[in-house]
């Protein structure tokens, strides 16, 4: 009875000392806990963020890349339209000055 009344009041003394209390101890390992799930929602939600711009970027490039191309097919067909008009289905070479 001696010997775990000396070992109860060790543990009292060592936290005496230091000034832990248990409790505190434990609330401080909540605390902790919760701040690391905080933590590794917050990495969850910024790997999701990045990808969403990663996708973002394809899409811009992408849509870029199709408004080029409609550049270039509405110059080229401006151009032929300019060099080599268009004739009436009667033999006119000017549509303008077509009868049909």
């Amino acid at each position: 009875m001696l010997i775990g009344t000396i070992s109860a009041s060790i543990g009292i003394v060592v936290a005496t000392i230091t000034g832990a209390k248990p409790d505190d101890v434990t609330a401080l390992k909540t605390s902790l806990e919760k701040k690391e799930h905080h933590i590794e929602l917050l990495v969850s939600a910024k790997d999701q963020l990045e990808q969403m711009v990663i996708n973002l970027q394809k899409q811009m490039l992408d849509n870029q890349d199709a408004v080029m191309d409609k550049i270039i097919l509405k110059a080229a067909m401006d151009f032929d339209d300019k060099n080599n008009p268009p004739k009436c289905e009667c033999g006119e070479k000017d549509k303008n000055e077509c009868e049909c």
